[in-house]
């Protein structure tokens, strides 16, 4: 038989506060089976629930855009040909 876990037992596994383990459960990325009024958390599905969440946090972060992006598309602080108030014709 898988062993099972009380919600307050995979909190101090995670180190977090029983509230993030039911907000887990609640949206569906922990699973767990309710027996009466307490929720057990399947071993095998705590194992899972852990590979995936170590998944995401060793994933490369997306890049951050920065001002090299952006070379060439405006020159400086000088450059304000894009604003409507400095192109000729405006509002006629």
């Amino acid at each position: 038989m898988n062993k099972t876990h009380t919600p307050a037992e995979v909190a101090a596994a995670f180190q977090v506060g029983r509230t993030t383990v039911y907000r887990w459960i609640r949206s569906g990325d922990l699973p767990a089976r309710r027996r009466g009024r307490r929720y057990l958390i399947q071993d095998d599905d705590l194992h899972s629930f852990f590979a995936r969440v170590r998944e995401r946090m060793t994933a490369p972060a997306a890049k951050k855009p920065s001002f090299a992006d952006f070379a060439g598309v405006i020159e400086g602080p000088g450059d304000l040909s894009y604003h409507p108030r400095h192109m000729e014709g405006f509002g006629e």
